[in-house]
């Protein structure tokens, strides 16, 4: 809903499948305004370091299961009223494994992986996530590994999120004087 109408009031931001890659880029511009229920809200609510994963959707050559992260950075930029549609799913992962797992899904994601984890009873895909976790090996590396791959990958996102950020505001800006700039020149 665009609008509010009736109890459906509370102004948020919902990501869907289809804005998945923009957030991995950085970027949550693409992110539709909707009114819900604020006691949906408060039940679907993504929080700081939260992963979305599309469960519904694809195409024959694009899986489901595409995933991204949801850093304090978005939070902060875009206002901490954000959902994802009901084609996507929410995953919380402790803390130190956080940039492992999303990294070990993208890589099982990039190579093909997760269309053995898609069944379909309507035509429209669905990514079966409980097959997925039951049957997916994930290998959990050292401690000390961890915390040293968050060292490195940690300063990475903080980089790409506020670029992207930067360029989001870039394009605002040129959408408001670009018309301007036609109508009277430079």
């Amino acid at each position: 809903m665009d609008t509010p109408s009736g109890n459906y009031t509370t102004e948020v931001s919902c990501i869907r499948g289809t804005d998945i890659p923009a957030l991995n880029a950085g970027s949550i511009s693409s992110a539709p305004t909707r009114f819900i229920l604020q006691k949906n809200f408060l039940s679907k609510r993504i929080k700081a370091d939260d992963l979305v994963v599309e469960i519904s959707g694809g195409s024959p050559v694009q899986a489901t299961g595409r995933i991204a992260i949801v850093p304090q950075q978005v939070l902060d930029y875009r206002g901490d009223k954000l959902v994802c549609s009901n084609f996507c799913r929410v995953i919380t992962v402790d803390s130190p494994y956080l940039h492992y797992f999303l990294q070990y899904w993208l890589y099982l994601y990039n190579a093909g992986r997760m269309f053995d984890y898609e069944n379909s009873s309507t035509g429209l895909k669905n990514f079966d996530f409980g097959s997925f976790i039951e049957k997916e090996p994930i290998p959990i590396p050292p401690m000390d590994l961890v915390l040293q791959f968050n060292r490195s990958i940690s300063p990475l996102y903080k980089e790409l999120f506020a670029n992207g950020f930067e360029i989001e505001t870039l394009q605002e800006t040129l959408q408001h004087i670009l018309p301007q700039i036609m109508l009277h020149g430079f």
